[in-house]
């Protein structure tokens, strides 16, 4: 089985929503992009910048809770 970093990025969004929550999780990534294209990583950061906003996104499939729906 191949993965490739598309479906690595989407796993890792989808553990990074799970464990800190959706605004935390992004700020996280946006925060790591920041430092890599500082020490002039930016192909590193742009794979932080693509993971940012596949957390902003919503997980396909996923119901909310009742709770939630009106």
């Amino acid at each position: 089985m191949h993965i490739d970093l598309s479906d690595a990025i989407k796993i890792h969004a989808r553990v990074s929503r799970t464990r800190f929550g959706r605004a935390a999780a992004k700020k996280r990534a946006l925060k790591t992009a920041q430092s890599l294209r500082a020490a002039g990583d930016h192909a590193g950061a742009a794979v932080w910048e693509r993971l940012a906003v596949e957390i902003e996104a919503a997980e396909p499939g996923k119901l909310r809770p009742a709770s939630k729906r009106r």
